[in-house]
């Protein structure tokens, strides 16, 4: 926990007063043995990796709003939305407050929050699909994926790798004019092959693997390299290898809810002004996809970081246990693929953690594969408020339990 922890990633608001702070409450927590599941990170049986049958129905968690309620009512953000996840996925869910400032419409246990730069865990997860099948490699260059394009890269872009793009170490800067490339009349994959023509048309900002510099860019050129690697649209290959074998039925990518309706949260800005989800330039460009257009219910959320837990645990899951390993084992200091990750004292074990904004949205997970144990937080306003709110929040959830699930009455495979 040294000084890396106070860098701040634009779309990554995690401080590190706040983790410093939190820190010893959460090992305290995270190190016990919650109830109905085993600390031992041993392989999970398959049936705790990927759930069948019909879900259980929410019920809004009175412990939860309990402990959020307050920190709603002093922060003064629209709602507040948080959930613990366990090895089986979503356990206990809480939510408080209203979709709109100034209306009266209550938020739902499952309405659609916008992650924001959290999608960057599902490039990565996708990213390591195709590594696995031997259509990508970690070491992958730019210039071996998109041969074409070659001759134009800066030379010192040319050997760039997938690695590089998903753990920040690329040197390429944060964006290009996203809205320009929008406004152009191409195909959502035509304007990422031109984000890669750009972006690596240029000197980079930094030598590549030297070090850390946030780049939504970077992920942007990464989910072209999956696109080529695939032969399939960024998000046709997230729903296909991640949303459906996991069941998330009402994931998708950009804005949500019906033009004025109060159908779904509708973002805030800084100060707590309502954004219309029909408003100009609510939604970000698509081409930013793979760095920060999905959204989900957090029950759908919980079985991604419930997957990603087994995994680190030592299970299969959508990724073989050494690929997950890969991908939370960071490049340098702090930073893995799609997530910052921590190690602790014990040997061989770390704590995950990401958060997002996306346009009058905040998102954040915290995760203890070792355990496991997750707790996320949306909140639908945005800025450095929001930031502390959810930190607020997650300190004021870190003491609870997880319930112990059900008996399972299906047969062991």
């Amino acid at each position: 926990m040294k000084s890396q922890l106070q860098r701040r990633f634009r779309g990554l608001l995690v401080s590190a007063v706040t983790l410093l702070a939190l820190f010893p409450l959460l090992l305290i927590v995270l190190d016990s043995v919650p109830v109905g599941f085993s600390q031992t990170p041993s392989r999970l049986p398959r049936r705790h990796v990927q759930t069948q049958g019909p879900p259980a129905p929410l019920i809004n968690d009175t412990e939860i709003t309990a402990r959020i309620k307050p920190i709603l009512d002093s922060s003064g953000v629209p709602s507040i939305i948080a959930a613990l996840i366990g090895e089986s996925g979503l356990n206990r869910i809480g939510v408080v407050g209203v979709r709109k400032k100034g209306s009266n419409v209550p938020v739902q246990l499952d309405d659609l929050w916008r992650i924001g730069g959290c999608t960057m865990a599902f490039t990565a997860t996708l990213a390591g699909k195709l590594v696995e099948r031997g259509q990508l490699r970690w070491d992958s260059t730019v210039a071996e994926v998109f041969p074409e394009l070659a001759a134009g890269f800066h030379p010192a872009a040319r050997a760039i790798t997938l690695r590089q793009l998903l753990t920040h170490y690329s040197g390429l800067k944060e964006a290009l004019d996203w809205q320009h490339l929008r406004n152009s009349g191409d195909t959502v994959q035509q304007q990422r092959l031109q984000a890669v023509r750009v972006g690596l048309g240029e000197s980079p900002a930094s030598t590549p693997g030297s070090q850390w510099l946030f780049s939504r860019l970077g992920y942007v050129i990464a989910g072209a390299m999956i696109e080529r690697a695939e032969g399939l649209p960024w998000e046709q290959a997230v729903r296909t290898e991640i949303f459906v074998p996991l069941r998330m039925n009402s994931s998708g990518f950009g804005v949500t809810g019906t033009g004025e309706q109060v159908d779904q949260p509708w973002g805030h800005d800084e100060l707590g002004n309502p954004i219309s989800p029909a408003a100009s330039g609510t939604d970000r460009p698509p081409v930013m996809g793979p760095s920060a257009r999905i959204f989900c219910p957090l029950q759908d959320w919980a079985r991604f970081v419930a997957d990603l837990m087994n995994g680190g645990r030592g299970s299969k899951g959508l990724l073989l246990p050494e690929t997950y390993h890969t991908l939370h084992t960071p490049f340098a200091d702090v930073d893995a693929m799609g997530w910052s990750a921590h190690r602790l004292a014990k040997p061989g074990e770390y704590y995950l953690a990401f958060d997002g904004g996306d346009q009058g949205n905040y998102a954040l997970v915290f995760a203890y594969p070792f355990t496991t144990r997750a707790i996320v937080i949306c909140i639908n306003q945005g800025g450095d408020k929001s930031a502390n709110t959810a930190h607020e929040v997650l300190a004021a959830l870190a003491g609870l339990p997880l319930l112990e699930p059900p008996a399972d009455p299906r047969p062991e495979q």
